[in-house]
């Protein structure tokens, strides 16, 4: 009889959004056939006559795309150069369009960051339309490669543009959304099978106040699997790859933001971090991650209710960051967690270095590991940039167990991924056209566990074996366990309490090893091996998630393969000003973003003449 029963709810998954009125994101059919035909009227007819990357170059100059070209001087353009960028390479050829009297193409859309690309938009200078086309010949050219982009919201972006963007601060910038946020109508499927067909009912608070300022939502990115690996090679969408190193993981679980951001397929794009997830792929890519503190912006109704995960951006610039934090900052009615807004906004903030700061370091991670000699090559030229710039650099070490932290944080973990499947259970058993009784079965638990491991999509299986590995071990936890392992966590809670008495910030690499290759986790270990492996490479950046404190990670410095490893920062409560002011002072001494991954790198040689 549970067999049936389990076959007809199996039967009528296909017809049901499993997260109810929480969301989800799968691009209609008719979508996606205007998706295509966009694409092949920019793309397509051009197939055969020209290499890749030539066949994307001169998909700017196609009359599909554009109605005219001409020629123009760019001698006022250089004048006011990004200064963030030593030179713009410029040539004599240019995309044309009506009634614009400045003109984007290729290789100057990679160099540009999105408040270049607002303020030219608000100049009349390119219009949204190019800005959006610009963006969209990036990714071509770079998504076959990297796998960063895994949905294609083209012709949505088409109608955005048609219906009339808000005249927000960010007006007409492309953008890409991690999938894990809510957008009303569009997939949202937490980079499982399970959730591969699932439609969001709603948007998210935070996804309204970025449309709201004015971003063209054009595509969803790669993550892994219910964003619990810092790793992004999930079994729904397969392994996203590093810009500056095609074999290198780009970290997890925001991977596919960080690849297209890195890859200047758009200049900032959104992600989200409940345990590293946008610090630790920002430092994989070698591009700026900020994790705000808990309570600075609101929630989704997805996130589980342990306060452990922050959405914001993944830039090339500070000052983007700082801009998009003015815009999403502030809670939504009824959140847990609130913070006050600072006196001045955070754009105006970062435009003057901070007074000379107290910054504690610490090398081994908490347990003790010692990092990998490039980590510790990545802090030692962070700690002698910040003298150089005035601040005080002293050792420290938090007062902080490190092994009865992970153990109590091991607990949160495996129970978040209860909570986020046990959800789904309940999207899929209040479905009003499944009959009662089904419905009542569908809530039972021994059905979800019985559809996870035997049921498969397409040959995958709903959820990958670490998923359900978490889901067991959750099942053996008592309500007991929970709160023991919420008082290990308060117990870090009073450790930085005390640091941050003595220290204005506290600096750790991001990883104990630079980003390592792809598929070097196997999801099959032995569980301890597997849970030291996990600890040990990712065991920085857990504590800005269980303290709810700000943190970020700043791209320092590149070693010997020219990988990125990435420089970590926390900072007390409530002070992202803090860590975003600094930032802004190293990235106006050390700029970053004129480095270019080797894959790109290519479309500004060939305007150098190199």
């Amino acid at each position: 009889m549970h067999g049936c029963f389990f076959y007809i709810a199996i039967s009528r998954l296909i017809c049901i959004a499993p997260l109810a009125d929480r969301s989800g994101a799968q691009v209609a059919q008719g979508e996606l056939a205007g998706e295509a035909r966009l694409r092949g009227a920019c793309i397509a007819p051009l197939a055969n006559e020209q290499s890749p990357p030539d066949r994307v170059l001169a998909a700017f100059h196609h009359k599909a795309c554009f109605p005219s070209t001409s020629k123009v001087s760019w001698t006022d353009a250089q004048k006011k150069r990004d200064p963030f960028v030593d030179k713009w390479v410029f040539g004599e050829k240019h995309i044309a369009k009506e009634g614009s009297t400045r003109f984007m193409f290729e290789h100057e859309y990679i160099n540009l960051d999105a408040t270049d690309i607002a303020k030219l938009i608000a100049d009349k200078e390119i219009s949204a339309e190019e800005a959006m086309n610009a963006a969209i010949a990036q990714i071509e050219r770079t998504n076959p490669t990297l796998n960063a982009v895994i949905d294609f919201l083209y012709e949505r972006a088409k109608e955005q543009l048609k219906a009339g963007l808000p005249e927000g601060p960010f007006h007409g910038v492309p953008f890409l959304i991690k999938a894990s946020l809510p957008v009303k109508d569009l997939r949202y499927t937490l980079g499982s099978v399970v959730l591969k067909d699932n439609l969001s009912k709603l948007t998210a608070p935070l996804a309204k106040r970025m449309e709201d300022s004015g971003l063209n939502f054009i595509g969803i990115t790669n993550m892994s699997e219910l964003g619990l690996l810092p790793f992004t090679e999930p079994e729904l969408y397969g392994a996203c790859k590093n810009p500056w190193n095609l074999k290198v993981s780009t970290g997890g679980s925001s991977g596919g933001t960080a690849s297209a951001v890195a890859a200047r397929m758009v200049p900032m794009a959104h992600g989200a971090d409940g345990g590293g997830s946008i610090r630790i792929p920002a430092a994989a890519c070698g591009i700026f991650g900020l994790k705000p503190g808990r309570g600075r912006n609101p929630r989704t109704r997805t996130d589980s209710p342990d306060g452990f995960v922050c959405h914001h951006v993944l830039t090339q610039s500070v000052r983007d960051s700082a801009k998009m934090l003015d815009i999403t900052a502030g809670a939504e009615p009824g959140d847990r967690w609130q913070l006050p807004r600072p006196e001045r906004p955070y754009a105006e903030i970062i435009e003057s270095d901070p007074a000379p700061l107290r910054i504690g370091f610490q090398m081994e991670s908490l347990t003790g590991t010692q990092p990998h000699p490039d980590c510790v090559e990545g802090m030692e030229k962070t700690i002698a940039l910040l003298k150089d710039l005035g601040h005080e650099i002293i050792p420290v070490a938090p007062n902080i167990d490190g092994n009865e932290y992970n153990e109590g944080f091991r607990v949160l973990w495996c129970q978040s991924v209860g909570y986020v499947l046990r959800n789904i259970q309940t999207g899929i058993s209040e479905n009003t056209k499944i009959p009662g009784p089904l419905r009542y079965l569908l809530k039972q638990p021994w059905i979800l566990k019985l559809f996870l491991r035997m049921y498969k999509t397409d040959g995958h299986a709903q959820i990958e074996h670490f998923t359900k590995r978490l889901m067991d071990i959750d099942a053996t936890y008592t309500p007991a366990d929970v709160w023991i392992a919420w008082d290990k966590m308060r117990k870090a809670d009073y450790a930085f309490e005390d640091l941050f008495e003595d220290v204005d910030l506290y600096l750790t690499p991001v990883l104990q090893k630079p980003p390592l290759p792809l598929h070097s986790i196997n999801q099959r270990w032995p569980e301890k091996k597997l849970e030291e492996f996990l600890m040990q490479y990712a065991g920085y950046t857990t504590y800005g998630n269980t303290t709810g404190l700000p943190g970020m990670s700043v791209p320092l410095h590149w070693n010997k393969d020219d990988v990125p490893v990435g420089s970590h920062f926390l900072a007390p409560t409530g002070r992202e000003d803090r860590l975003l002011q600094l930032a802004a002072q190293l990235e106006r001494a050390q700029p970053w973003r004129t480095r270019y991954p080797d894959l790109i790198a290519s479309q500004v040689n060939k305007e150098n003449g190199s």
